[in-house]
């Protein structure tokens, strides 16, 4: 089972529940050294390293191997995103690290409900 740290649009219920990952396999968790900035290229965040900063977020739990295949198709691992190992407050987890520096903003993104 795998552990995945979320920060943009797979913290909204509506998205996970397309994935068949319930609220009981969601918890807040924060992850240091990294921001969600606004992308000059999409309404969707990317995560860039920041060591000044702490980025909130949830930590999905309990996330099977087809979960985790699913979940990189929807971020476009590899080409869009690389996954990526990290140390958050709950413990070891994956992130997706936006691939395309040319398209960061120094604007912070903020999760709306609005934006989905």
């Amino acid at each position: 089972m795998h552990s995945v740290f979320v920060y943009g649009t797979l913290m909204y219920p509506i998205v996970l529940e397309s994935f068949g990952i319930g609220k009981d396999r969601v918890m807040p968790d924060e992850l240091t050294g990294y921001s969600a900035r606004v992308l000059s290229c999409a309404s969707f965040p990317g995560l860039v390293k920041d060591e000044g900063h702490t980025q909130q977020g949830k930590r999905l739990i309990d996330i099977t191997d087809d979960e985790l295949s699913d979940l990189d198709r929807y971020e476009s691992e590899g080409f869009m995103y690389h996954r990526i190992p990290v140390k958050t407050k709950m413990g070891e987890a994956q992130v997706y690290l936006w691939a395309d520096q040319a398209t960061i903003t120094p604007d912070f993104w903020e999760p709306e409900e609005a934006r989905l």
